[in-house]
């Protein structure tokens, strides 16, 4: 059967329409699809962006590390989870070749640090000062510790998802960002000035980093106004940065 090619751009033109109009009326679920943490990492891959290490910071049951894998999956994985909730499917996953975990917060310095646990979510929960109410008292390690003592190798991928902790573990990381090509970090639009994604994203230029992706924006449940969303950083020195121009 031959398709003139009138009809053909007619088709094409009602289903790209009809997909506008589905995902208009679906922006929360869409968005996240689209925008999805994949797809961003495989866009910056595909501009000759090597890694050696990616270092999961809040890596949970560690299925960010296995997503990250399939897009470096000549990368090592190593993952900071402070929550012992996750211990169980963190060894199970480190039975593959690649991959390697560690239970304890990192911090800005090895030894005995303090973490928020949340009673009615494992994924939840955040490091903490001293004085915090309501902190326990957990092993704390630092990214720069954690490089050298489990002999990961750069260039490294660094992902925050850290509830507000992230400007103390940078202090514990400050060498191993000399050597990292990529930052993932959640930020978010709510809480102290200096955890809000403006605050961190001047920090991580200060530090000699500059975004050039985003991704899984999420909407809070009580009314809908933005709440976080995750950000991609890469030295201020690659291509893609010095490049101002848009086309």
């Amino acid at each position: 059967m031959k398709i003139p090619n009138s009809v053909a751009e007619r088709l094409v033109w009602s289903a790209t329409e009809s997909a506008k109009e589905l995902a208009e009326a679906n922006p929360t679920i869409f968005s996240k699809a689209v925008l999805s943490h994949r797809n961003a990492l495989a866009r910056i891959a595909g501009r000759k962006l090597d890694i050696g290490t990616i270092i999961d910071l809040g890596a949970a049951k560690g299925a960010w590390s296995a997503m990250a894998r399939t897009v470096w999956p000549n990368a090592h994985a190593h993952m900071i989870e402070a929550n012992h909730y996750w211990e169980r499917e963190l060894f199970t996953l480190t039975k593959t070749p690649g991959y390697s975990y560690e239970i304890a917060c990192a911090g800005p310095a090895k030894g005995e640090g303090y973490f928020l646990f949340s009673e009615s979510d494992p994924y939840g929960g955040a490091g903490a000062v001293a004085d915090t109410p309501g902190a326990t008292r957990v092993p704390q390690v630092t990214v720069d510790s954690q490089c050298t003592e489990k002999n990961l190798k750069g260039p490294y991928l660094v992902k925050f998802d850290t509830h507000g902790f992230e400007r103390e573990i940078i202090k514990g990381a400050l060498e191993t960002l000399k050597q990292t090509n990529l930052i993932v970090i959640e930020a978010y639009n709510y809480g102290a000035q200096e955890i809000r994604f403006p605050a961190m994203l001047t920090l991580l230029e200060e530090l000699g980093f500059r975004c050039v992706d985003i991704g899984e924006p999420l909407f809070r449940e009580h009314d809908s106004c933005f709440w976080q969303i995750d950000f991609f950083l890469v030295p201020a020195s690659r291509p893609e940065v010095q490049y101002n121009r848009y086309k």
